[in-house]
C-alpha cells in the first residue's frame, strides 16, 4: 500500500501580501512564552508574526465570513406519545433509518477530516492515511448493513412498500436500482464487509496471502509511544489495505491503462469511488423514506427553525492521529502506557 506522495500546499510564511498594514505589538514574558509554546506545537513552526496572524484569523474569522448565510436546521419534536401511536413496524423502521443515516453521515465526515492533514513527516503521513482507511472500512461495513436494513424492513414488508414506495421521488427510486446492482455476493462492498470490515478471524487466510504478495520495499513499520493512544501498527494496515483491494472486483489482471497506476492502486481507486457513490445513494434514499414516514404522521407546522451562524467549514478541519500525551490519564486500558 504505497500512498502517493502528497502535494503539500503550505500556508505562506513571511511577509504578508502588499496592501497589508504593519501592526507592532509588545508582549509581556508570559504571553510571549504562551505564543512560543503554541508555535512549537505546529507542524511547520511558523514565525511569531505568522502565528499571530493565524491566531487572529481563528478568533475573528476570515474575510467574507460575515457574509456567510447561517445554517438552518429544522427541529421537529416527535414526542414519545406520537411515536408510540405509530404502528410498531413503522416506528422501528423510522428509528433504524435515522440511526443508520447518522452513522453513515458521521463516518463520511470523519473520513474527509482524517484526510485533510498535510503532514511534513513521512511517518505521520503513513499513520494519518492508515487512520482514514480504518474509517473507510467501517463505513463500507455500515453501508452493507444499511442496505440489509432497507431490504428486510422496507422492501420485503409488502404493507410498508405499498404504502411508502409510491411516495418516493425519482431520485430515491433511481437510488434503489443503483443499490440493487451494487450489493450481493459478488459485490466488493459485501465481500469487504463479510471478510474484513467487522471480522478478525481471517477464515480465508487473506492476510497471509496478501503478506506474501507485498514487496519487501514497503514500509513494514510499527510506531510505539509511551501511551497506547499514540501507538500505530502501520505494517498491519499495509497488509489489510492490500487485502481490501484484493476483494475489489477487477483488482487483478486489469492490464495497462496508460495511467501509471498499478492494478492494486486502480482497485483501491475503484472501491473509493464506489463507496462514495453507494453512500450518497443510501443517504438520499433513507432521507426520503424518513421524510415520507414523517409527513404521513406528523405536521410540518410543528417545525421550528434554528439558525447556526458559527459552523466551521469542513475543509478547515483535520483530524490528527498523534496527540499531546499530557491530556490522557495514565493507567487505563484504552489510553494507558504501552508495554515495554
Amino acid at each position: 500500500m504505497k500512498k502517493p506522495a502528497l502535494s503539500v500546499n503550505k500556508k505562506r510564511i513571511g511577509r504578508p501580501p502588499v496592501g497589508s498594514t504593519l501592526v507592532g505589538v509588545r508582549l509581556p514574558p508570559d504571553e510571549l512564552a504562551a505564543l512560543d509554546a503554541w508555535i512549537a506545537k505546529q507542524k511547520d513552526e511558523p514565525t511569531r508574526p505568522e502565528a499571530i496572524r493565524r491566531l487572529t484569523e481563528r478568533t475573528l474569522g476570515r474575510p467574507g465570513d460575515a457574509d456567510r448565510v447561517p445554517l438552518k436546521v429544522y427541529r421537529l419534536n416527535l414526542t414519545k406519545e406520537r411515536l408510540a401511536a405509530l404502528p410498531p413496524a413503522e416506528r422501528r423502521l423510522l428509528l433504524l433509518l435515522g440511526h443508520a443515516s447518522n452513522e453513515i453521515n458521521v463516518l463520511s465526515k470523519l473520513i474527509l477530516m482524517a484526510g485533510q492533514g498535510r503532514p511534513t513527516i513521512q511517518m505521520v503521513d503513513y499513520v494519518e492515511a492508515g487512520q482514514a482507511l480504518i474509517l473507510m472500512r467501517l463505513l463500507i461495513g455500515k453501508l452493507h448493513e444499511a442496505w440489509e436494513l432497507f431490504k428486510v424492513r422496507f422492501k420485503a414488508d409488502r404493507k410498508m412498500a405499498t404504502k411508502y414506495l409510491p411516495q418516493l421521488k425519482s431520485e430515491p427510486a433511481a437510488a434503489i436500482k443503483f443499490l440493487d446492482k451494487h450489493f450481493g455476493k459478488k459485490s466488493p462492498i459485501t465481500r469487504i464487509r463479510n471478510q474484513l470490515a467487522f471480522h478478525y478471524k481471517d477464515e480465508g487466510d487473506l492476510i497471509e496471502a496478501n503478506f506474501n504478495n507485498l514487496p519487501a520495499t514497503e514500509p513494514w513499520e510499527f510506531y510505539r509511544s509511551s501511551i497506547v493512544a499514540n501507538s500505530f501498527y502501520y505494517a498491519s494496515e499495509l497488509v489489510v489495505t492490500g487485502t481490501l483491494t484484493g476483494l475489489t472486483n477487477g483488482a487483478e489482471g486489469d492490464g495497462d491503462h496508460g495511467d501509471g497506476l498499478s492494478d492494486q492502486a486502480r482497485a483501491f481507486e475503484r472501491i473509493c469511488k464506489l463507496t462514495i457513490a453507494v453512500s450518497d445513494s443510501i443517504t438520499t434514499l433513507f432521507g426520503e423514506c424518513i421524510a415520507a414516514i414523517v409527513m404521513a404522521n406528523f405536521s410540518d407546522k410543528e417545525l421550528e427553525t434554528i439558525e447556526l451562524s458559527d459552523v466551521p467549514q469542513l475543509t478547515t478541519i483535520a483530524i490528527p492521529f498523534f496527540v499531546d500525551e499530557s491530556e490522557f490519564p495514565r493507567g487505563g486500558p484504552a489510553v494507558g502506557r504501552s508495554g515495554s
